[in-house]
Protein backbone atom coordinates (compact mmCIF):
# COMPACT_ATOMS: atom_id res chain seq x y z
CA UNK A 1 0.00 0.00 0.00
CA UNK A 2 1.26 3.55 -0.84
CA UNK A 3 0.96 4.63 3.17
CA UNK A 4 2.03 8.41 1.80
CA UNK A 5 -0.69 8.98 -1.10
CA UNK A 6 -3.24 7.49 1.85
CA UNK A 7 -1.96 10.11 4.27
CA UNK A 8 -1.71 12.97 1.64
CA UNK A 9 -5.09 12.40 0.62
CA UNK A 10 -6.55 12.42 4.36
CA UNK A 11 -4.55 15.53 5.52
CA UNK A 12 -5.37 17.14 1.83
CA UNK A 13 -1.53 18.12 1.14
CA UNK A 14 1.41 17.04 0.14
CA UNK A 15 4.11 15.76 2.69
CA UNK A 16 6.99 14.36 1.00
CA UNK A 17 9.70 16.01 3.11
CA UNK A 18 7.38 16.06 6.66
CA UNK A 19 7.33 12.77 7.70
CA UNK A 20 9.12 9.49 9.29
CA UNK A 21 8.43 5.98 8.22
CA UNK A 22 8.88 3.53 11.06
CA UNK A 23 9.16 -0.18 9.33
CA UNK A 24 10.01 -2.28 11.63
CA UNK A 25 7.00 -2.96 13.94
CA UNK A 26 5.72 -6.65 13.73
CA UNK A 27 2.35 -6.43 13.11
CA UNK A 28 2.23 -2.60 11.82
CA UNK A 29 3.68 -0.15 9.39
CA UNK A 30 3.95 3.45 11.33
CA UNK A 31 4.43 6.85 10.01
CA UNK A 32 4.15 10.35 11.52
CA UNK A 33 3.50 13.17 10.13
CA UNK A 34 4.04 16.69 11.60
CA UNK A 35 2.28 15.79 14.79
CA UNK A 36 -0.03 13.07 13.77
CA UNK A 37 1.02 9.46 14.21
CA UNK A 38 -0.61 7.04 11.35
CA UNK A 39 -0.47 3.02 12.29
CA UNK A 40 -1.52 0.92 9.33
CA UNK A 41 -2.40 -2.86 10.13
CA UNK A 42 -0.56 -5.17 8.46
CA UNK A 43 -3.15 -8.20 8.36
CA UNK A 44 -6.92 -8.79 8.69
CA UNK A 45 -6.83 -9.75 12.19
CA UNK A 46 -4.59 -6.69 13.33
CA UNK A 47 -6.98 -4.31 11.36
CA UNK A 48 -9.71 -5.73 13.25
CA UNK A 49 -7.91 -5.55 16.57
CA UNK A 50 -7.43 -2.01 15.95
CA UNK A 51 -11.43 -1.32 15.40
CA UNK A 52 -11.75 -3.46 18.57
CA UNK A 53 -9.28 -1.30 20.35
CA UNK A 54 -10.80 2.03 19.83
CA UNK A 55 -13.98 0.61 21.18
CA UNK A 56 -12.45 0.05 24.28
CA UNK A 57 -10.56 2.78 24.62
CA UNK A 58 -14.14 5.47 23.77
CA UNK A 59 -15.47 3.52 26.81
CA UNK A 60 -11.74 4.16 29.13
CA UNK A 61 -11.64 7.52 28.65
CA UNK A 62 -14.92 8.30 30.13
CA UNK A 63 -13.79 6.50 33.54
CA UNK A 64 -10.11 7.32 33.91
CA UNK A 65 -8.31 10.50 34.94
CA UNK A 66 -5.18 9.71 33.46
CA UNK A 67 -4.98 10.19 29.30
CA UNK A 68 -5.33 7.32 27.23
CA UNK A 69 -4.70 7.47 23.12
CA UNK A 70 -8.06 9.07 21.14
CA UNK A 71 -8.24 6.88 18.10
CA UNK A 72 -9.60 8.45 14.84
CA UNK A 73 -10.01 5.67 12.84
CA UNK A 74 -9.95 6.35 8.38
CA UNK A 75 -11.85 3.80 6.52
CA UNK A 76 -10.36 1.14 7.92
CA UNK A 77 -7.33 1.26 6.64
CA UNK A 78 -5.26 2.89 9.69
CA UNK A 79 -5.45 4.98 12.99
CA UNK A 80 -4.34 7.93 13.54
CA UNK A 81 -3.46 9.69 17.24
CA UNK A 82 -1.83 12.54 18.47
CA UNK A 83 1.98 11.95 18.81
CA UNK A 84 2.59 12.14 22.54
CA UNK A 85 5.11 15.23 23.57
CA UNK A 86 6.37 13.30 26.56
CA UNK A 87 8.06 9.39 27.04
CA UNK A 88 7.73 6.10 28.35
CA UNK A 89 9.11 5.66 31.49
CA UNK A 90 11.39 2.90 30.97
CA UNK A 91 13.34 5.45 29.03
CA UNK A 92 14.18 7.96 32.06
CA UNK A 93 16.76 6.90 34.74
CA UNK A 94 14.01 7.94 37.76
CA UNK A 95 13.25 5.84 40.69
CA UNK A 96 9.73 4.57 40.95
CA UNK A 97 8.21 7.33 43.75
CA UNK A 98 4.99 7.89 46.21
CA UNK A 99 4.05 10.14 43.68
CA UNK A 100 4.10 7.55 40.99
CA UNK A 101 2.23 4.65 43.07
CA UNK A 102 -0.50 7.94 43.82
CA UNK A 103 -1.18 8.62 40.32
CA UNK A 104 -0.91 4.22 39.07
CA UNK A 105 -3.24 2.80 41.51
CA UNK A 106 -6.73 5.24 41.39
CA UNK A 107 -5.83 4.73 37.49
CA UNK A 108 -6.34 1.24 37.95
CA UNK A 109 -9.18 1.31 40.69
CA UNK A 110 -10.99 3.21 38.02
CA UNK A 111 -10.38 1.06 35.26
CA UNK A 112 -11.32 -1.85 36.76
CA UNK A 113 -14.57 -0.26 38.29
CA UNK A 114 -16.14 0.19 34.83
CA UNK A 115 -19.29 -1.48 35.16
CA UNK A 116 -18.74 -4.49 32.78
CA UNK A 117 -21.63 -4.44 31.19
CA UNK A 118 -19.92 -1.44 28.78
CA UNK A 119 -18.36 -4.38 27.34
CA UNK A 120 -20.93 -6.40 26.07
CA UNK A 121 -18.92 -7.06 22.64
CA UNK A 122 -15.98 -8.57 24.20
CA UNK A 123 -18.28 -11.48 25.25
CA UNK A 124 -19.47 -12.51 22.00
CA UNK A 125 -17.41 -15.56 22.06
CA UNK A 126 -19.07 -19.01 22.44
CA UNK A 127 -18.15 -21.38 24.91
CA UNK A 128 -14.97 -23.39 24.06
CA UNK A 129 -15.42 -26.90 21.69
CA UNK A 130 -13.75 -29.86 22.34
CA UNK A 131 -11.47 -29.47 19.47
CA UNK A 132 -10.51 -26.05 20.87
CA UNK A 133 -9.55 -27.86 24.51
CA UNK A 134 -7.72 -30.54 22.75
CA UNK A 135 -5.24 -27.86 20.62
CA UNK A 136 -4.95 -25.74 23.40
CA UNK A 137 -3.78 -29.35 25.58
CA UNK A 138 -1.60 -30.27 22.58
CA UNK A 139 0.30 -26.68 23.11
CA UNK A 140 0.58 -26.94 26.63
CA UNK A 141 2.19 -30.51 26.11
CA UNK A 142 4.34 -28.96 23.67
CA UNK A 143 5.31 -26.35 26.11
CA UNK A 144 6.30 -28.43 28.31
CA UNK A 145 8.37 -30.66 26.23
CA UNK A 146 10.82 -27.66 24.79
CA UNK A 147 11.32 -26.96 28.13
CA UNK A 148 12.57 -30.23 29.39
CA UNK A 149 14.71 -30.21 26.12
CA UNK A 150 15.97 -26.40 27.15
CA UNK A 151 16.63 -27.12 30.98
CA UNK A 152 17.41 -30.94 31.01
CA UNK A 153 21.18 -31.53 32.14
CA UNK A 154 21.13 -27.56 33.17
CA UNK A 155 18.66 -27.60 36.12
CA UNK A 156 17.62 -30.00 38.30
CA UNK A 157 14.77 -32.63 37.60
CA UNK A 158 12.44 -30.95 40.46
CA UNK A 159 12.82 -27.58 39.06
CA UNK A 160 11.32 -28.72 35.66
CA UNK A 161 8.82 -30.85 37.77
CA UNK A 162 7.95 -27.74 39.99
CA UNK A 163 7.73 -25.89 36.25
CA UNK A 164 5.13 -28.66 34.92
CA UNK A 165 2.91 -28.23 38.21
CA UNK A 166 2.93 -24.50 37.83
CA UNK A 167 1.99 -24.56 34.11
CA UNK A 168 -1.07 -26.89 35.07
CA UNK A 169 -2.23 -24.99 37.75
CA UNK A 170 -1.61 -21.71 35.51
CA UNK A 171 -3.58 -22.88 32.49
CA UNK A 172 -6.02 -25.21 33.78
CA UNK A 173 -7.04 -24.17 37.64
CA UNK A 174 -6.12 -20.26 38.31
CA UNK A 175 -9.01 -18.30 38.78
CA UNK A 176 -9.58 -14.80 40.67
CA UNK A 177 -12.19 -13.40 42.85
CA UNK A 178 -12.22 -10.46 41.05
CA UNK A 179 -13.18 -10.23 37.41
CA UNK A 180 -13.03 -6.64 35.72
CA UNK A 181 -11.81 -5.02 32.57
CA UNK A 182 -7.89 -5.21 32.55
CA UNK A 183 -5.29 -3.58 30.77
CA UNK A 184 -3.09 -6.75 30.56
CA UNK A 185 -0.01 -5.23 29.83
CA UNK A 186 0.93 -2.13 32.67
CA UNK A 187 4.64 -1.98 32.58
CA UNK A 188 7.39 0.67 32.21
CA UNK A 189 7.02 0.87 28.34
CA UNK A 190 3.63 1.57 28.38
CA UNK A 191 3.07 4.61 31.20
CA UNK A 192 4.25 8.21 29.58
CA UNK A 193 5.51 10.26 31.95
CA UNK A 194 6.50 13.64 32.72
CA UNK A 195 9.00 13.74 34.47
CA UNK A 196 9.05 17.32 35.25
CA UNK A 197 6.42 17.12 37.07
CA UNK A 198 6.81 13.94 38.37
CA UNK A 199 3.18 13.14 37.22
CA UNK A 200 1.84 9.92 34.94
CA UNK A 201 0.54 11.77 32.05
CA UNK A 202 -0.41 8.81 29.81
CA UNK A 203 -1.45 5.32 29.54
CA UNK A 204 -1.10 3.65 26.15
CA UNK A 205 -1.35 -0.16 24.12
CA UNK A 206 -4.56 -1.01 25.40
CA UNK A 207 -4.17 -3.80 22.48
CA UNK A 208 -4.67 -6.71 24.48
CA UNK A 209 -6.84 -5.23 27.67
CA UNK A 210 -10.10 -7.69 28.08
CA UNK A 211 -12.04 -8.98 31.00
CA UNK A 212 -9.64 -11.07 33.31
CA UNK A 213 -8.16 -10.87 36.75
CA UNK A 214 -7.85 -7.76 38.50
CA UNK A 215 -4.32 -9.13 39.81
CA UNK A 216 -3.01 -9.30 36.22
CA UNK A 217 -2.08 -5.60 36.35
CA UNK A 218 0.00 -5.51 38.85
CA UNK A 219 2.50 -8.63 37.72
CA UNK A 220 4.80 -6.42 36.40
CA UNK A 221 5.53 -4.28 39.17
CA UNK A 222 6.67 -7.53 41.05
CA UNK A 223 9.31 -8.10 38.29
CA UNK A 224 10.43 -4.05 39.38
CA UNK A 225 10.38 -3.88 43.03
CA UNK A 226 8.73 -6.00 45.70
CA UNK A 227 8.09 -3.15 48.15
CA UNK A 228 6.57 -1.01 45.54
CA UNK A 229 3.90 -4.18 44.71
CA UNK A 230 2.95 -3.87 48.20
CA UNK A 231 2.61 -0.04 48.54
CA UNK A 232 1.01 -0.33 45.59
CA UNK A 233 -1.51 -3.11 46.64
CA UNK A 234 -2.28 -1.58 49.98
CA UNK A 235 -3.09 1.62 48.56
CA UNK A 236 -5.51 -0.43 46.08
CA UNK A 237 -6.82 -3.04 48.68
CA UNK A 238 -6.95 -0.27 51.59
CA UNK A 239 -4.52 -2.51 53.31
CA UNK A 240 -1.83 -4.89 53.06
CA UNK A 241 -3.59 -7.88 51.37
CA UNK A 242 -1.57 -10.85 51.40
CA UNK A 243 -3.86 -13.00 49.97
CA UNK A 244 -4.11 -10.62 46.90
CA UNK A 245 0.04 -10.36 47.23
CA UNK A 246 0.28 -13.98 46.39
CA UNK A 247 -2.06 -13.86 43.32
CA UNK A 248 0.20 -11.14 41.54
CA UNK A 249 3.21 -13.19 42.69
CA UNK A 250 1.81 -16.69 41.02
CA UNK A 251 0.36 -14.64 37.81
CA UNK A 252 4.52 -12.86 37.64
CA UNK A 253 5.89 -16.46 37.46
CA UNK A 254 4.25 -17.18 34.32
CA UNK A 255 6.89 -14.69 32.63
CA UNK A 256 9.85 -17.42 33.19
CA UNK A 257 7.63 -19.97 30.81
CA UNK A 258 7.63 -17.44 28.30
CA UNK A 259 11.27 -16.57 28.74
CA UNK A 260 12.34 -20.74 28.16
CA UNK A 261 10.26 -20.42 25.44
CA UNK A 262 11.90 -17.44 23.90
CA UNK A 263 14.85 -18.88 21.20
CA UNK A 264 16.45 -16.10 21.88
CA UNK A 265 17.08 -15.58 25.28
CA UNK A 266 17.25 -18.95 26.35
CA UNK A 267 20.22 -20.07 23.70
CA UNK A 268 22.28 -16.57 24.09
CA UNK A 269 21.48 -15.61 27.62
CA UNK A 270 20.81 -18.47 30.36
CA UNK A 271 22.18 -16.74 32.94
CA UNK A 272 19.35 -14.56 32.77
CA UNK A 273 16.80 -17.86 33.03
CA UNK A 274 18.72 -19.26 35.56
CA UNK A 275 18.16 -15.52 37.43
CA UNK A 276 14.51 -15.54 36.81
CA UNK A 277 13.90 -19.16 38.07
CA UNK A 278 15.53 -18.32 41.87
CA UNK A 279 13.71 -15.39 41.57
CA UNK A 280 10.45 -16.60 40.79
CA UNK A 281 11.48 -19.73 43.28
CA UNK A 282 11.46 -22.02 40.68
CA UNK A 283 15.17 -23.05 41.07
CA UNK A 284 16.94 -22.66 45.38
Amino acid sequence: MDYIWFIQKYLGKNIWTHYVQISNWRDYEVVICDTTVFRFPKNKDKSLNMILEKQKLDIVAQYVSIKVPQYTIIDNMCIAYPLISWVPFDTLNVPYTDSFVEDIVPFLKQLHSIPLENFWFLDAKKEETEEEKKEFLDFVNKLKDKIRLRLQDRVPDWTIENIYTYMDKLFFEYDSPKKVFVHTDIQAKNIIYDATRDKISWIIDFTDSRIWSAELDFCHFYDVDEHILRKMISLYMGFDDEEFFERVFFLARRWVIFEIDNDEICENNFEYILWQLKKYKFLY
